[in-house]
Protein backbone atom coordinates (compact mmCIF):
# COMPACT_ATOMS: atom_id res chain seq x y z
CA UNK A 1 0.00 0.00 0.00
CA UNK A 2 1.21 3.31 -0.81
CA UNK A 3 2.17 5.93 1.73
CA UNK A 4 -0.38 8.93 2.23
CA UNK A 5 1.79 12.21 3.85
CA UNK A 6 0.81 15.77 3.57
CA UNK A 7 3.03 18.44 1.99
CA UNK A 8 3.40 21.97 1.08
CA UNK A 9 2.46 22.52 -2.63
CA UNK A 10 4.78 25.25 -4.09
CA UNK A 11 4.88 25.82 -7.53
CA UNK A 12 7.62 27.84 -9.57
CA UNK A 13 7.56 28.62 -13.12
CA UNK A 14 10.65 29.35 -14.61
CA UNK A 15 10.13 33.15 -16.55
CA UNK A 16 6.84 33.07 -15.01
CA UNK A 17 7.31 34.03 -11.14
CA UNK A 18 4.14 31.95 -10.35
CA UNK A 19 4.65 31.64 -6.72
CA UNK A 20 1.52 29.24 -5.75
CA UNK A 21 1.23 29.58 -2.24
CA UNK A 22 1.95 26.84 0.59
CA UNK A 23 -1.31 24.99 -0.26
CA UNK A 24 -1.34 21.80 1.81
CA UNK A 25 -2.81 18.37 0.00
CA UNK A 26 -3.34 14.69 1.04
CA UNK A 27 -2.34 12.81 -1.76
CA UNK A 28 -0.46 9.95 -3.47
CA UNK A 29 2.89 10.62 -3.45
CA UNK A 30 3.69 9.40 -6.91
CA UNK A 31 0.85 11.28 -8.12
CA UNK A 32 2.19 14.86 -6.18
CA UNK A 33 5.76 13.47 -7.62
CA UNK A 34 4.21 13.60 -11.14
CA UNK A 35 2.09 16.63 -10.94
CA UNK A 36 5.05 18.75 -9.26
CA UNK A 37 8.03 17.54 -11.64
CA UNK A 38 5.93 18.21 -14.95
CA UNK A 39 4.94 21.71 -13.44
CA UNK A 40 8.30 22.91 -12.34
CA UNK A 41 9.64 21.78 -16.11
CA UNK A 42 6.56 23.07 -18.00
CA UNK A 43 6.92 26.16 -20.35
CA UNK A 44 3.45 27.36 -20.11
CA UNK A 45 0.95 26.87 -17.70
CA UNK A 46 -2.81 28.00 -17.81
CA UNK A 47 -5.63 27.89 -14.82
CA UNK A 48 -9.08 27.55 -16.08
CA UNK A 49 -11.40 30.28 -15.31
CA UNK A 50 -13.21 28.55 -12.42
CA UNK A 51 -9.91 27.48 -10.90
CA UNK A 52 -10.57 23.81 -10.79
CA UNK A 53 -8.27 22.52 -13.46
CA UNK A 54 -4.55 23.55 -14.54
CA UNK A 55 -3.05 22.72 -18.31
CA UNK A 56 0.78 22.12 -18.45
CA UNK A 57 1.92 22.27 -22.11
CA UNK A 58 5.08 19.84 -21.64
CA UNK A 59 8.62 19.59 -23.38
CA UNK A 60 7.82 16.56 -24.51
CA UNK A 61 4.73 18.29 -26.91
CA UNK A 62 2.20 16.76 -24.72
CA UNK A 63 -0.38 18.95 -23.03
CA UNK A 64 -1.79 17.40 -19.78
CA UNK A 65 -5.12 18.65 -18.08
CA UNK A 66 -5.00 18.49 -14.33
CA UNK A 67 -7.37 18.73 -11.59
CA UNK A 68 -5.81 21.15 -9.28
CA UNK A 69 -7.50 20.12 -5.99
CA UNK A 70 -6.60 16.65 -6.23
CA UNK A 71 -3.52 16.68 -8.24
CA UNK A 72 -4.94 13.68 -11.18
CA UNK A 73 -4.51 14.00 -14.17
CA UNK A 74 -7.71 13.79 -16.37
CA UNK A 75 -6.52 13.76 -19.64
CA UNK A 76 -3.50 14.25 -22.26
CA UNK A 77 -3.03 15.28 -25.71
CA UNK A 78 -0.19 14.08 -27.68
CA UNK A 79 1.73 14.82 -30.71
CA UNK A 80 0.92 18.39 -30.70
CA UNK A 81 3.29 20.46 -32.22
CA UNK A 82 5.28 23.74 -30.17
CA UNK A 83 2.20 25.37 -28.43
CA UNK A 84 2.45 28.84 -28.79
CA UNK A 85 -1.19 29.62 -26.64
CA UNK A 86 -3.14 27.53 -24.21
CA UNK A 87 -6.57 28.74 -23.05
CA UNK A 88 -10.23 28.12 -21.60
CA UNK A 89 -13.68 29.36 -22.91
CA UNK A 90 -15.08 31.79 -20.42
CA UNK A 91 -17.46 28.87 -18.93
CA UNK A 92 -14.33 26.36 -18.49
CA UNK A 93 -16.13 23.51 -20.16
CA UNK A 94 -13.36 24.11 -23.76
CA UNK A 95 -9.65 23.61 -23.92
CA UNK A 96 -8.15 25.38 -26.57
CA UNK A 97 -4.47 24.89 -28.05
CA UNK A 98 -3.14 26.85 -30.75
CA UNK A 99 0.29 25.98 -32.06
CA UNK A 100 3.07 28.11 -33.19
CA UNK A 101 1.97 27.82 -36.99
CA UNK A 102 -1.54 28.84 -35.78
CA UNK A 103 -3.03 26.29 -35.60
CA UNK A 104 -6.21 25.79 -33.24
CA UNK A 105 -7.26 22.48 -31.85
CA UNK A 106 -10.49 22.86 -29.73
CA UNK A 107 -11.26 19.90 -26.70
CA UNK A 108 -14.53 19.27 -24.96
CA UNK A 109 -13.41 19.08 -21.23
CA UNK A 110 -16.35 16.83 -20.37
CA UNK A 111 -15.76 14.20 -23.57
CA UNK A 112 -11.92 14.55 -23.39
CA UNK A 113 -12.33 14.67 -27.33
CA UNK A 114 -10.99 17.06 -29.79
CA UNK A 115 -13.74 18.55 -31.44
CA UNK A 116 -12.77 21.81 -33.75
CA UNK A 117 -9.13 22.00 -35.49
CA UNK A 118 -8.61 24.93 -37.69
CA UNK A 119 -5.45 25.74 -39.40
CA UNK A 120 -4.11 29.08 -39.80
CA UNK A 121 -6.25 31.05 -36.66
CA UNK A 122 -5.56 34.86 -36.51
CA UNK A 123 -7.94 35.45 -33.25
CA UNK A 124 -10.55 32.88 -31.60
CA UNK A 125 -13.19 34.44 -29.51
CA UNK A 126 -16.18 32.15 -28.16
CA UNK A 127 -20.01 33.51 -27.28
CA UNK A 128 -20.46 34.03 -23.64
CA UNK A 129 -22.19 30.62 -22.93
CA UNK A 130 -19.55 29.25 -25.08
CA UNK A 131 -22.12 27.25 -27.43
CA UNK A 132 -20.75 29.20 -30.30
CA UNK A 133 -16.93 30.21 -31.21
CA UNK A 134 -15.96 32.76 -33.57
CA UNK A 135 -12.44 32.38 -35.50
CA UNK A 136 -10.45 34.65 -37.64
CA UNK A 137 -8.24 33.76 -40.04
CA UNK A 138 -4.81 34.86 -41.69
CA UNK A 139 -5.92 34.14 -45.44
CA UNK A 140 -8.63 36.57 -44.70
CA UNK A 141 -11.83 34.81 -43.41
CA UNK A 142 -14.22 34.18 -40.97
CA UNK A 143 -16.00 31.65 -39.38
CA UNK A 144 -18.28 30.61 -36.67
CA UNK A 145 -18.54 27.15 -35.28
CA UNK A 146 -21.08 25.09 -32.81
CA UNK A 147 -19.32 23.94 -30.01
CA UNK A 148 -21.89 21.45 -29.35
CA UNK A 149 -21.16 19.55 -32.92
CA UNK A 150 -18.15 21.10 -34.52
CA UNK A 151 -19.95 22.40 -37.37
CA UNK A 152 -19.30 25.39 -39.20
CA UNK A 153 -22.38 28.30 -39.17
CA UNK A 154 -20.77 30.36 -42.02
CA UNK A 155 -17.60 31.32 -43.30
CA UNK A 156 -17.29 34.93 -45.17
CA UNK A 157 -14.55 36.83 -46.79
CA UNK A 158 -12.58 39.41 -44.73
CA UNK A 159 -10.20 40.88 -46.90
CA UNK A 160 -7.44 41.79 -43.81
CA UNK A 161 -5.62 40.17 -40.79
CA UNK A 162 -8.56 40.25 -37.95
CA UNK A 163 -6.94 42.48 -34.62
CA UNK A 164 -9.93 42.00 -31.96
CA UNK A 165 -13.05 39.96 -31.90
CA UNK A 166 -16.40 41.13 -29.63
CA UNK A 167 -19.46 39.19 -29.44
CA UNK A 168 -22.82 41.23 -27.52
CA UNK A 169 -24.10 39.49 -25.00
CA UNK A 170 -27.25 38.07 -26.71
CA UNK A 171 -24.92 36.30 -29.22
CA UNK A 172 -26.65 38.51 -31.83
CA UNK A 173 -24.04 40.55 -33.04
CA UNK A 174 -20.47 40.06 -33.57
CA UNK A 175 -17.69 43.29 -34.03
CA UNK A 176 -14.71 42.50 -35.62
CA UNK A 177 -11.63 45.13 -36.05
CA UNK A 178 -8.96 44.43 -39.09
CA UNK A 179 -5.14 45.36 -38.51
CA UNK A 180 -6.24 48.53 -40.51
CA UNK A 181 -8.14 49.78 -38.27
CA UNK A 182 -11.93 49.28 -39.79
CA UNK A 183 -14.17 47.97 -37.74
CA UNK A 184 -17.32 45.41 -38.63
CA UNK A 185 -20.25 44.55 -37.31
CA UNK A 186 -21.97 41.03 -38.11
CA UNK A 187 -25.33 39.14 -37.78
CA UNK A 188 -24.28 36.59 -35.85
CA UNK A 189 -26.72 34.13 -37.38
CA UNK A 190 -25.93 34.41 -41.27
CA UNK A 191 -22.52 36.04 -41.19
CA UNK A 192 -24.48 39.15 -43.33
CA UNK A 193 -22.18 42.37 -42.99
CA UNK A 194 -24.34 45.42 -41.23
CA UNK A 195 -22.49 48.36 -41.09
CA UNK A 196 -18.35 49.33 -41.18
CA UNK A 197 -17.08 52.04 -39.03
CA UNK A 198 -13.35 53.49 -39.98
CA UNK A 199 -11.22 54.49 -36.98
CA UNK A 200 -7.33 53.99 -37.25
CA UNK A 201 -7.09 54.33 -33.14
CA UNK A 202 -7.41 50.46 -31.33
CA UNK A 203 -10.46 49.89 -29.26
CA UNK A 204 -9.77 49.67 -25.56
CA UNK A 205 -13.72 48.88 -24.68
CA UNK A 206 -16.48 47.65 -26.44
CA UNK A 207 -20.23 47.64 -25.08
CA UNK A 208 -24.09 46.31 -26.84
CA UNK A 209 -26.78 47.88 -25.84
CA UNK A 210 -29.22 45.21 -24.17
CA UNK A 211 -31.05 44.67 -27.62
CA UNK A 212 -27.82 44.60 -29.76
CA UNK A 213 -28.83 47.64 -31.94
CA UNK A 214 -26.14 49.99 -30.71
CA UNK A 215 -22.62 49.79 -29.30
CA UNK A 216 -20.00 51.74 -27.47
CA UNK A 217 -16.38 51.65 -28.64
CA UNK A 218 -13.97 53.11 -26.34
CA UNK A 219 -10.69 54.28 -28.49
CA UNK A 220 -6.93 54.62 -27.52
CA UNK A 221 -7.19 58.22 -28.60
CA UNK A 222 -9.80 58.79 -25.51
CA UNK A 223 -12.44 59.10 -27.75
CA UNK A 224 -15.85 57.18 -27.23
CA UNK A 225 -18.40 56.71 -29.50
CA UNK A 226 -21.94 55.57 -29.36
CA UNK A 227 -23.31 53.50 -32.85
CA UNK A 228 -26.24 52.24 -34.16
CA UNK A 229 -25.10 48.65 -35.17
CA UNK A 230 -27.02 48.22 -38.16
CA UNK A 231 -25.87 51.44 -39.98
CA UNK A 232 -23.09 52.58 -38.60
CA UNK A 233 -24.21 56.16 -37.77
CA UNK A 234 -22.27 58.00 -34.82
CA UNK A 235 -24.72 58.93 -32.47
CA UNK A 236 -23.09 60.91 -29.77
CA UNK A 237 -19.01 61.14 -28.77
CA UNK A 238 -17.14 62.21 -25.61
CA UNK A 239 -13.43 62.89 -24.86
CA UNK A 240 -12.01 62.26 -21.50
CA UNK A 241 -8.62 61.30 -20.99
CA UNK A 242 -9.13 58.21 -18.45
CA UNK A 243 -10.43 54.81 -19.69
CA UNK A 244 -14.20 53.80 -19.62
CA UNK A 245 -15.01 51.47 -16.46
CA UNK A 246 -18.65 50.70 -17.90
CA UNK A 247 -21.75 51.62 -19.74
CA UNK A 248 -25.21 52.07 -19.13
CA UNK A 249 -27.94 52.28 -21.17
CA UNK A 250 -31.50 53.11 -20.76
CA UNK A 251 -34.52 50.98 -21.67
CA UNK A 252 -34.97 52.60 -25.01
CA UNK A 253 -31.31 52.47 -25.34
CA UNK A 254 -31.38 56.36 -26.80
CA UNK A 255 -29.61 57.30 -23.42
CA UNK A 256 -26.25 56.32 -22.04
CA UNK A 257 -24.47 56.63 -19.14
CA UNK A 258 -20.35 55.99 -19.54
CA UNK A 259 -18.36 55.64 -15.66
CA UNK A 260 -15.00 56.43 -15.85
CA UNK A 261 -11.96 54.78 -14.03
CA UNK A 262 -11.41 57.85 -12.11
CA UNK A 263 -15.11 58.41 -11.58
CA UNK A 264 -16.21 60.49 -14.04
CA UNK A 265 -19.61 60.20 -14.93
CA UNK A 266 -20.73 60.98 -19.05
CA UNK A 267 -24.22 61.02 -19.55
CA UNK A 268 -25.84 61.48 -23.16
CA UNK A 269 -28.64 61.73 -25.20
CA UNK A 270 -28.78 61.59 -28.52
CA UNK A 271 -26.07 63.52 -29.99
CA UNK A 272 -26.30 65.74 -26.78
CA UNK A 273 -24.15 65.17 -23.24
CA UNK A 274 -22.58 66.10 -20.41
CA UNK A 275 -20.46 65.30 -17.47
CA UNK A 276 -22.41 64.75 -14.40
CA UNK A 277 -21.61 66.75 -11.28
CA UNK A 278 -21.57 64.57 -8.21
CA UNK A 279 -20.22 65.22 -4.61
CA UNK A 280 -19.03 61.86 -3.79
CA UNK A 281 -15.57 60.19 -4.21
CA UNK A 282 -17.05 56.98 -3.86
CA UNK A 283 -16.79 54.90 -7.02
CA UNK A 284 -20.00 54.18 -8.67
CA UNK A 285 -22.36 50.35 -6.91
CA UNK A 286 -25.08 50.72 -9.41
CA UNK A 287 -26.63 53.01 -12.09
CA UNK A 288 -30.22 52.54 -14.00
CA UNK A 289 -32.92 54.30 -16.04
CA UNK A 290 -36.44 55.12 -15.05
CA UNK A 291 -38.59 57.13 -17.15
CA UNK A 292 -35.68 59.47 -18.52
CA UNK A 293 -34.16 60.07 -15.16
CA UNK A 294 -30.83 58.47 -14.32
CA UNK A 295 -30.45 56.78 -10.77
CA UNK A 296 -27.01 56.10 -9.23
CA UNK A 297 -26.02 54.80 -6.34
CA UNK A 298 -22.45 55.11 -4.83
CA UNK A 299 -20.55 52.30 -2.84
CA UNK A 300 -20.42 54.66 0.25
CA UNK A 301 -24.06 54.69 0.31
CA UNK A 302 -24.83 58.16 -1.64
CA UNK A 303 -27.91 57.87 -3.86
CA UNK A 304 -28.00 60.72 -6.93
CA UNK A 305 -31.27 61.04 -9.17
CA UNK A 306 -30.86 63.05 -12.12
CA UNK A 307 -33.18 64.42 -15.09
CA UNK A 308 -33.14 63.28 -18.73
CA UNK A 309 -31.08 66.77 -19.13
CA UNK A 310 -28.89 65.65 -16.39
CA UNK A 311 -30.27 68.16 -13.63
CA UNK A 312 -29.53 66.50 -10.34
CA UNK A 313 -33.17 66.31 -8.43
CA UNK A 314 -32.15 64.42 -5.62
CA UNK A 315 -28.61 63.50 -3.90
CA UNK A 316 -28.94 61.37 -0.05
CA UNK A 317 -26.84 59.32 1.40
CA UNK A 318 -27.68 56.53 3.58
CA UNK A 319 -26.23 53.67 5.85
CA UNK A 320 -26.79 50.35 3.18
CA UNK A 321 -26.21 49.65 -0.46
CA UNK A 322 -28.68 50.13 -3.01
CA UNK A 323 -30.35 46.81 -4.10
CA UNK A 324 -33.40 47.87 -5.93
CA UNK A 325 -35.60 51.00 -7.15
CA UNK A 326 -38.67 51.36 -7.86
CA UNK A 327 -40.88 54.77 -8.67
CA UNK A 328 -44.95 55.06 -8.32
CA UNK A 329 -46.45 55.60 -11.65
CA UNK A 330 -46.81 59.71 -11.38
CA UNK A 331 -42.67 59.32 -10.96
CA UNK A 332 -42.53 61.46 -7.84
CA UNK A 333 -41.50 59.30 -5.43
CA UNK A 334 -39.01 56.48 -5.35
CA UNK A 335 -38.71 53.50 -3.67
CA UNK A 336 -35.35 52.20 -2.83
CA UNK A 337 -34.38 48.68 -1.00
CA UNK A 338 -31.64 48.25 0.59
CA UNK A 339 -29.30 45.26 0.79
CA UNK A 340 -29.65 45.08 4.66
CA UNK A 341 -33.48 43.87 4.04
CA UNK A 342 -35.24 47.66 4.23
CA UNK A 343 -36.55 49.94 2.09
CA UNK A 344 -36.96 53.70 1.92
CA UNK A 345 -39.69 55.81 -0.14
CA UNK A 346 -38.74 58.77 -0.73
CA UNK A 347 -40.42 62.27 -2.05
CA UNK A 348 -37.85 63.24 -5.29
CA UNK A 349 -39.22 66.96 -5.04
CA UNK A 350 -38.01 67.44 -1.20
CA UNK A 351 -35.46 64.32 -0.34
CA UNK A 352 -38.23 63.85 2.44
CA UNK A 353 -38.17 60.12 3.63
CA UNK A 354 -41.97 59.24 3.47
CA UNK A 355 -41.88 55.63 4.51
CA UNK A 356 -39.50 52.88 6.27
CA UNK A 357 -39.87 49.81 6.10
CA UNK A 358 -38.48 46.14 6.40
CA UNK A 359 -39.02 43.46 3.84
CA UNK A 360 -36.80 40.18 3.14
CA UNK A 361 -38.86 40.08 -0.14
CA UNK A 362 -37.90 42.93 -3.17
CA UNK A 363 -40.78 45.29 -3.40
CA UNK A 364 -42.38 45.50 -6.50
CA UNK A 365 -44.69 48.28 -6.95
CA UNK A 366 -45.62 51.35 -4.98
CA UNK A 367 -49.40 53.26 -5.61
CA UNK A 368 -50.43 56.31 -4.11
CA UNK A 369 -54.26 57.78 -3.38
CA UNK A 370 -55.32 60.38 -5.34
CA UNK A 371 -55.32 62.27 -2.16
CA UNK A 372 -51.82 61.48 -1.37
CA UNK A 373 -53.58 59.86 2.25
CA UNK A 374 -52.18 56.96 1.99
CA UNK A 375 -49.69 54.51 -0.22
CA UNK A 376 -49.80 50.81 -1.13
CA UNK A 377 -46.56 48.77 -0.78
CA UNK A 378 -46.34 45.22 -3.13
CA UNK A 379 -43.71 43.23 -2.52
CA UNK A 380 -42.71 40.25 -4.90
CA UNK A 381 -44.31 37.55 -2.62
CA UNK A 382 -47.50 39.41 -2.87
CA UNK A 383 -47.54 40.91 0.68
CA UNK A 384 -48.95 44.07 0.47
CA UNK A 385 -48.92 47.22 3.56
CA UNK A 386 -51.39 49.56 3.35
CA UNK A 387 -49.96 52.86 5.11
CA UNK A 388 -51.06 56.26 6.48
CA UNK A 389 -49.23 59.08 4.71
CA UNK A 390 -49.58 61.14 7.74
CA UNK A 391 -48.67 59.06 10.57
CA UNK A 392 -45.96 57.02 8.23
CA UNK A 393 -47.87 53.99 10.22
CA UNK A 394 -48.98 50.72 8.45
CA UNK A 395 -52.88 50.38 8.37
CA UNK A 396 -53.44 46.49 7.37
CA UNK A 397 -50.60 43.59 6.07
CA UNK A 398 -52.23 41.14 3.93
CA UNK A 399 -51.23 38.66 0.42
CA UNK A 400 -52.63 39.60 -2.47
CA UNK A 401 -51.77 37.71 -5.72
CA UNK A 402 -52.88 39.41 -8.29
CA UNK A 403 -50.53 43.05 -9.50
CA UNK A 404 -52.65 45.93 -7.91
CA UNK A 405 -53.12 48.70 -10.30
CA UNK A 406 -54.81 51.69 -8.06
CA UNK A 407 -55.91 52.38 -4.12
CA UNK A 408 -58.56 54.53 -2.24
CA UNK A 409 -59.01 54.86 1.13
CA UNK A 410 -62.61 56.38 3.18
CA UNK A 411 -62.19 59.52 4.84
CA UNK A 412 -61.60 58.17 8.22
CA UNK A 413 -59.08 55.73 6.69
CA UNK A 414 -61.11 52.76 8.10
CA UNK A 415 -61.36 51.18 4.38
CA UNK A 416 -59.69 50.74 1.81
CA UNK A 417 -60.74 50.53 -1.60
CA UNK A 418 -57.73 48.28 -4.03
CA UNK A 419 -58.23 47.41 -7.75
CA UNK A 420 -55.98 44.93 -9.55
CA UNK A 421 -54.98 45.37 -12.94
CA UNK A 422 -57.71 42.86 -14.02
CA UNK A 423 -60.55 45.49 -13.06
CA UNK A 424 -61.25 43.97 -9.63
CA UNK A 425 -62.18 46.25 -6.94
CA UNK A 426 -61.70 44.72 -2.93
CA UNK A 427 -62.91 46.42 -0.12
CA UNK A 428 -60.71 45.76 3.41
CA UNK A 429 -60.82 46.65 6.59
CA UNK A 430 -57.64 48.82 7.59
CA UNK A 431 -58.21 48.02 10.88
CA UNK A 432 -58.08 44.30 10.89
CA UNK A 433 -57.22 43.36 7.31
CA UNK A 434 -60.26 41.59 6.83
CA UNK A 435 -61.69 41.38 2.75
CA UNK A 436 -65.07 43.11 3.72
CA UNK A 437 -66.45 42.48 -0.02
CA UNK A 438 -65.61 42.74 -3.73
CA UNK A 439 -67.12 44.50 -5.97
CA UNK A 440 -68.44 43.14 -9.53
CA UNK A 441 -67.42 45.92 -12.06
CA UNK A 442 -67.56 46.28 -15.25
CA UNK A 443 -65.34 44.43 -18.28
CA UNK A 444 -63.71 48.07 -18.67
CA UNK A 445 -60.49 49.00 -17.76
CA UNK A 446 -61.07 51.35 -14.26
CA UNK A 447 -59.66 54.83 -14.63
CA UNK A 448 -60.52 56.14 -11.44
CA UNK A 449 -61.77 55.58 -7.89
CA UNK A 450 -63.28 57.76 -5.50
CA UNK A 451 -64.53 56.49 -1.91
CA UNK A 452 -66.81 58.06 0.40
CA UNK A 453 -67.94 57.15 3.34
CA UNK A 454 -71.21 54.89 2.18
CA UNK A 455 -70.47 54.71 -1.44
CA UNK A 456 -67.72 54.14 -3.78
CA UNK A 457 -67.48 55.89 -7.29
CA UNK A 458 -65.58 53.91 -10.10
CA UNK A 459 -64.75 55.68 -13.24
CA UNK A 460 -64.17 53.30 -16.26
CA UNK A 461 -61.31 54.70 -19.31
CA UNK A 462 -65.05 54.61 -21.77
CA UNK A 463 -66.22 57.42 -19.36
CA UNK A 464 -69.06 55.34 -17.83
CA UNK A 465 -68.97 55.33 -14.18
CA UNK A 466 -70.62 52.91 -11.60
CA UNK A 467 -71.58 53.91 -7.75
CA UNK A 468 -71.44 50.91 -5.20
CA UNK A 469 -72.83 50.80 -1.73
CA UNK A 470 -69.90 49.82 0.24
CA UNK A 471 -72.07 48.09 2.95
CA UNK A 472 -73.51 45.53 0.74
CA UNK A 473 -70.90 45.59 -2.54
CA UNK A 474 -74.30 46.32 -4.65
CA UNK A 475 -74.03 48.60 -7.83
CA UNK A 476 -76.86 50.66 -6.88
CA UNK A 477 -76.23 53.31 -10.19
CA UNK A 478 -74.49 53.20 -13.47
CA UNK A 479 -74.16 56.14 -15.91
CA UNK A 480 -73.23 54.72 -19.53
CA UNK A 481 -70.74 56.93 -21.79
CA UNK A 482 -72.46 58.57 -24.37
CA UNK A 483 -71.00 57.33 -27.58
CA UNK A 484 -69.42 59.74 -30.22
CA UNK A 485 -72.23 59.64 -32.61
CA UNK A 486 -74.64 60.50 -30.10
CA UNK A 487 -72.21 63.58 -28.72
CA UNK A 488 -72.20 64.93 -32.62
CA UNK A 489 -76.00 64.14 -32.32
CA UNK A 490 -76.64 66.03 -29.18
CA UNK A 491 -74.30 69.07 -30.70
CA UNK A 492 -76.34 69.60 -33.57
CA UNK A 493 -79.71 69.71 -31.60
CA UNK A 494 -77.96 72.58 -29.48
CA UNK A 495 -76.45 74.49 -32.63
CA UNK A 496 -80.18 74.12 -34.24
CA UNK A 497 -81.96 75.74 -31.10
CA UNK A 498 -79.52 78.23 -31.04
CA UNK A 499 -80.27 79.40 -34.55
CA UNK A 500 -83.84 79.22 -33.91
Amino acid sequence: MKKIMRVPLFLVVTGCSLLMGSLTHSMEVSSYKCFSERALKSPSMTFSPDGTMVCLGDVDHAVRIWDFASQKLLFKVVEFAHIKDISFSSTSKFLVLRSVYDTVRIFDIDTKKEIIQVAQVSSIKFSLDSKMVLMGSTDGRVSLFDTATGNQYWNVPFSTEISTIKVSSTNKIVLIRSTDGRVFLFNMSDGKQLSTIDNPAAINFVKFSQDSTKVLIGWGDHTSCLFDVYTGERLSESHYAAAIDNVYFSGNHMRSLILYVDGAIYFSEGKEGKFLKINSSASIDKASFRNGKVLIGFTDGTVCLFDQRGELLLQKKFPSLMSYTIFNSDYNALMIGWNDETATLLEIATGKILLNVHSKDEIKMVVFCRDKAGALIQSTNGTVLVFDATTKKGLIKFYFKNEINKIALTPDKSSALIQSVDGTVFLFNTITGEKLLQLVCRKAEVAKINIGATTAIVVYTDGSVSIYEIATGREVMFKRAASPLAEVEQNELKKRRIEK
